[in-house]
């Protein structure tokens, strides 16, 4: 049996515009630029996605499977699918990690002028900007990478084996989401990674992200 979930809210942070909030956009991106003088240095994008996962503990005990007392028997997949890829290299690897903090989705689109900045941001978890992320591109447990999924000469479609994470949650532990981003130095070096666009809840396709 396989069941279905989408998110409940999404969002891309961008460090090159900290302020900007993008709940509204059909666009996820995860991205890592350098500026052509290097002066800039380097700004990344991080996609931001929560889940309400009692969806699925409610599905399955209507089948008689209980989620806390299944662990081990039942899996999870976080899956996102590529809408474009920019100037991305032959190899690369992404990573999935909790957040810790809860955060507003907004209302904002990337391309709006002037922009949007009622929603999350780089800098900022709410929308009225009166809670900041502990640290500024979201609060996550940086030394616990849930999953990860590495590319090499293939179309950048994800799939996240997030079982850990999902029995946490179905077990007790706060739901916050899940933040996606580029795996370890990936996201610090000086080595150019391009951008990768993943279609988002918003999105008029059959592609939003979801949990099956």
């Amino acid at each position: 049996m396989i069941k279905t979930i989408y998110p409940t809210k999404d969002t891309t942070i961008y460090q090159n515009s900290a302020s900007i909030n993008t709940g509204l956009d059909e666009i996820l991106e995860i991205g890592k630029i350098i500026s052509a003088s290097g002066t800039a240095g380097v700004k990344n994008s991080r996609a931001l996605l929560q889940f309400d996962t009692s969806e699925l503990s409610a599905s399955f005990s209507q089948r008689g499977i209980h989620t806390g007392s299944a662990v081990g028997n039942l899996k999870y997949y976080l899956k996102m699918y590529i809408s474009e890829e920019k100037d991305v290299p032959a190899s690369y690897n992404i990573a999935a990690y909790y957040l810790e903090k809860s955060w507003d989705m907004g209302i904002g689109k990337k391309s709006h002028y002037p922009s949007t900045t009622g929603g999350c941001n780089w800098v900022y978890t709410k929308a009225d900007n009166s809670v900041a992320w502990d640290a500024e591109g979201g609060d996550y447990q940086q030394a616990v990478c849930v999953a990860s999924q590495s590319f090499t000469n293939i179309q950048g479609d994800l799939e996240l084996d997030i079982t850990g994470m999902v029995e946490k949650w179905n077990t007790g532990t706060s739901n916050y989401g899940i933040i996606v981003r580029r795996s370890g130095s990936e996201e610090t070096n000086d080595t150019e990674y391009g951008i990768l666009n993943y279609y988002s809840r918003e999105t008029h396709t059959i592609y939003p992200p979801r949990i099956e």
